[in-house]
């Protein structure tokens, strides 16, 4: 099974969740509007009559409940849809700057690969992130640890950290000295394997 097939699977489990959760929802809101439009119908009071009627109770607790659950389980998309201006104005006010979003499916994946121990599919996908992502420095240090136990040719690993430098005044100065640290163990681990694999 190809990496980006795992991703799509991890994918479309997330969207269908979403989209059962939404149709829960709607389902839950729906009953809980008619319960409440039938209480409504049925217990018209009295002058007399002013106080409220047991048997009306269930229905209009039912319906108290299926509402709550209704609107908790749509909470975390609308919420994030009615956030989403005030993240941005925040975000301008203190100017981070940072507009390329992590790919966190990818990252879960690759490490996900690498607990397993399925080295070759953890680097193609640090590799697949760095491509869209070149400024990434969690990419850079967790690629190269694969390089360090995995060793890939010295060749390969020169090139990312090549890479690496072209964009680490983007990265921070910190975490650029981290990536170029692992990158000369890194480096030295292929150097290591490609010796041993000559003699």
């Amino acid at each position: 099974m190809e990496p980006h097939d795992d991703l799509r699977a991890l994918r479309t489990r997330r969207i269908l969740g979403i989209v059962f959760r939404w149709i829960a929802a709607a389902g839950l809101l729906r009953i809980a509007s008619q319960l409440i439009a039938k209480a409504e119908t049925n217990y018209a009071p009295t002058p007399e009559d002013l106080g409220f009627k047991v048997e009306m109770m269930f229905p209009i607790l039912f319906a108290i409940g299926a509402l709550l659950i209704g609107i908790a389980l749509i909470a975390p998309e609308v919420v994030r849809f009615l956030l989403r201006p005030v993240y941005h104005w925040i975000e301008g006010l203190y100017g981070s700057g940072d507009h390329s979003a992590k790919p966190p499916l990818d990252y879960r994946l690759a490490r996900l690969y690498v607990r397993q121990g399925k080295l070759d599919s953890a680097a193609e996908l640090y590799e697949r992130i760095l491509r869209y992502y070149p400024e990434e420095p969690d990419a850079y240090r967790e690629l190269l640890e694969v390089y360090a136990y995995d060793p890939a040719s010295p060749k390969h690993v020169k090139k990312l950290i090549a890479k690496a430098r072209k964009h680490g005044s983007k990265m921070g100065g910190e975490k650029f000295d981290l990536i170029e640290r692992m990158g000369e163990r890194a480096l030295s681990a292929a150097e290591e394997a490609a010796r041993a694999e000559h003699e």
